[in-house]
């Protein structure tokens, strides 16, 4: 697959330890059109072994509490290496402290959100960052 294919195909990529909020995902995207199989990491360390082999996807969503690289430790990754601190990044969490908050915005996150309880508010997450991010902004070419 190319770069470009890829791009296309994976516009969102998706970083979350929990199989069943992946599954989650997958599903409200779907339902939105957005076909993100094959776009969803399990851990940080997986999205920058992607990342590194060239993938640049349109815009990075992911959880804020996973084990051994946290969404904070990817987060500093992303914004400190140059061909990528271009790539929005969404952090969310279903517990979100104040310090979290403020520790991901002072990294550069380009938003955090609340994990959403139910799959109606999923979807409608998932609806808003395909609108805003996927068709609004425009991205910064590679």
């Amino acid at each position: 697959m190319t770069q470009r294919e890829w791009e296309h195909r994976c516009g969102v990529l998706v970083v979350d330890d929990n199989p069943g909020d992946i599954y989650l995902m997958i599903e409200a995207a779907r339902d939105r059109g957005i076909e993100i199989q094959g776009c969803t990491c399990s851990t940080a360390t997986e999205a920058i072994e992607r990342l590194d082999k060239g993938e640049r996807p349109r815009m990075i969503l992911f959880d804020l509490r996973m084990p051994c690289v946290s969404g904070l430790d990817l987060l500093k990754i992303l914004k400190s290496q140059g061909e990528w601190r271009s790539i929005p990044a969404i952090a969310y969490s279903a517990v979100l402290s104040p310090a979290d908050v403020r520790e991901a915005y002072a990294l550069h996150a380009n938003c955090v959100v609340n994990k959403p309880q139910d799959f109606e508010q999923l979807r409608e997450l998932i609806r808003l960052i395909d609108e805003f991010w996927i068709h609004w902004v425009v991205p910064v070419e590679p």
